[in-house]
């Protein structure tokens, strides 16, 4: 039933999210609430009503175990109904919940509790909440400091006995960590009204009701999945098919045939996600999905590729798949979660332009599709309401259409900062201005990314900090010390980032150097939770650095990928300055004969 004037006009009022899930649970017009499908595949029925009830027994036993309003509370729960009882309650009883990912299979566990121990030693929790299986490795992480309040579900008895603490709109609601940091962690710190906000922006924007249904298997401690589909479905009083991550890469058939079972109207994922149903979903398979329903395909959290846009749309039409629906998107933690979103009902906007234009003079040229002297972007659309957006220079000053520079972000949701992280808050925040770190351009009136400022690593949706991979690799015997680097090459086969490190070595002992290699790939996956395609072993000298000793990734990328960087080093040093610097004479001469 399509939520009444009266109705939407109450759900603008809210103040806090947790007023947010009593608004829902209260309305008995309807049975929304959650389908969780495990990963074997059973289903479990969770109303918005249940939902409530599970907060506040959750709350209620952290209310009894000491926990006040402002605490901090840290949740490290797989994807599960469990997840919502600690997330929720940790709202209800008026404390502050952060959601760390679990441990996974490609990462050690000693490095798994280094990372943690560094978040919850700077978050300080009250609480945690966690399951049987993970909890030996978070008192490890701890070191008993927190084994009495280390919380697993059956410490819920189940009982509610007390109402939601009171909490106003600009009391911060929850934290969202980044991941990996060797340096000091940065906890994106939102109240309940920048979440709200960005809540009802996202709902205006795409015209949500109550007869949306919404599929996702995003890891819910991920924004993407936590703001954009868990706490917009409660909103709305929609319903939500929700599956873990796990469930979706075993089968990614999966995902759509969950949309093509329930008729799925909203559903979201990274750029690879849709490569990988591309090709690991076959012809065969395609006469029994039914993709008709779907309007709101959302492509975000990583770089959108053109041409996983036109594969997937090519391959899912016979299934009824319209071009229409796919919706790449644009967003970040610190602003909550999005910022803009394309047109409705419109096809995706591609701009084809000249790449060596924009890698010279900063500028989006458009051009015919070539190859080798073209690229092409997917425009992510305007701002959404109550955001600005905008894309300023070196100085601030905002820049012509078509010309790129820094983006920045302004309105009620961006973020007030990183917890406990002055120093690091003062970087992204003046003025009251968002510095999101990344490069674009606004070209009638639309954004398009280029790129990110500081050589973040962005694979399958997640985020890794260079230093880290650089790092890891630096304790391999054999490997130069502050003589490594880490970026990421696009793949056009995966449509999607993989990762390269590129390290200096002494030896010239073939048997040493596939030594090292080999040791620098398993150490880089366990440490980090990536496979790397590729090590690359340089001789001493061979990394670019700048005028004050700093290594130049940006530079190193660029020179691998002309094929340059493997013969650089000590005895070739001096040739190849004076090829660079050739061709740099060249290229001003050509401009200005």
């Amino acid at each position: 039933m399509m939520a009444n004037v009266a109705d939407q006009k109450k759900m603008s009022h809210l103040q806090t999210l947790i007023e947010m899930l009593r608004r829902s649970a209260e309305n008995t017009e309807n049975a929304s609430g959650i389908v969780y499908i495990n990963d074997k595949g059973e289903e479990e029925w969770i109303s918005y009503y249940e939902l409530w009830n599970l907060a506040a027994s959750y709350g209620s036993t952290l209310k009894d175990r000491g926990v006040k309003p402002g605490d901090r509370i840290g949740i490290i729960v797989p994807t599960s109904k469990e997840f919502l009882g600690a997330f929720w309650g940790a709202l209800y009883v008026g404390a502050i919940p952060f959601a760390l990912y679990p441990p996974t299979l490609m990462e050690s566990i000693s490095e798994y509790q280094k990372k943690i121990r560094r978040v919850l030693s700077h978050a300080e929790p009250a609480a945690i909440i966690t399951i049987p299986p993970i909890r030996t490795v978070i008192m490890n992480s701890t070191q008993g400091t927190l084994s009495k309040n280390i919380l697993i579900p059956k410490n819920f008895t189940g009982h509610s006995l007390y109402e939601p603490a009171k909490r106003s709109s600009t009391d911060v609601a929850f934290m969202q960590f980044t991941s990996g940091s060797t340096a000091l962690p940065r906890g994106v710190v939102l109240t309940h009204e920048n979440v709200l906000s960005n809540i009802r922006a996202i709902s205006t924007a795409l015209i949500i009701s109550d007869k949306d249904i919404g599929i996702s298997w995003l890891p819910p401690f991920h924004d993407m999945g936590l703001i954009g589909k868990l706490m917009v479905f409660v909103y709305n009083n929609t319903k939500l098919i929700w599956m873990s991550p796990q469930y979706f890469l075993r089968s990614p058939i999966r995902w759509l045939e969950a949309v093509s079972k329930y008729g799925g109207t909203i559903s979201a994922a990274p750029n690879f996600a849709y490569s990988l149903c591309v090709r690991r979903v076959r012809d065969k398979d395609l006469p029994n999905l039914n993709l008709s329903s779907w309007r709101l395909a959302l492509n975000g959290a990583e770089m959108v590729d053109p041409s996983t846009i036109r594969a997937f749309i090519k391959k899912f039409a016979p299934c009824g798949f319209k071009p229409e629906a796919m919706f790449p998107a644009y967003g970040l933690a610190e602003s909550s979660l999005a910022v803009t979103f394309p047109r409705l009902n419109a096809k995706p906007v591609i701009d084809t332009i000249n790449r060596k234009i924009l890698a010279e003079e900063g500028r989006a040229e458009t051009v015919e599709e070539n190859p080798s002297l073209s690229l092409s972007l997917a425009s992510c659309g305007k701002a959404i309401p109550t955001i600005e957006v905008k894309v300023v220079d070196e100085n601030g000053k905002e820049r012509e259409e078509c010309m790129v520079g820094k983006i920045e972000v302004s309105g009620p949701s961006v973020c007030n900062g990183y917890y406990k992280n002055k120093e690091a808050t003062g970087k992204i925040i003046k003025d009251g201005w968002l510095y999101t770190g990344d490069l674009g351009y606004i070209k009638n009136g639309n954004l398009y990314i280029t790129g990110r400022i500081k050589d973040m690593i962005i694979i399958r949706g997640r985020n890794y900090i260079p230093q880290d991979i650089e790092t890891a690799a630096e304790e391999i015997r054999g490997v130069r010390k502050g003589r490594t680097v880490a970026f990421s090459v696009f793949d056009k086969e995966t449509s999607s980032e993989k990762g390269f490190a590129a390290v200096e070595v002494s030896t010239d002992n073939p048997e040493e150097r596939a030594r090292i290699r080999n040791d620098v790939l398993k150490k880089i996956q366990e440490t980090i939770g990536i496979r790397l395609r590729d090590v690359i072993l340089l001789k001493p000298g061979a990394l670019p650095k700048t005028s004050s000793g700093k290594l130049q990734r940006s530079l190193a990328k660029k020179l691998y990928l002309e094929d340059i960087l493997t013969k650089r080093g000590r005895m070739n040093r001096l040739k190849w300055m004076l090829d660079f610097y050739l061709q740099r004479i060249i290229k001003i001469f050509r401009k200005n004969p």
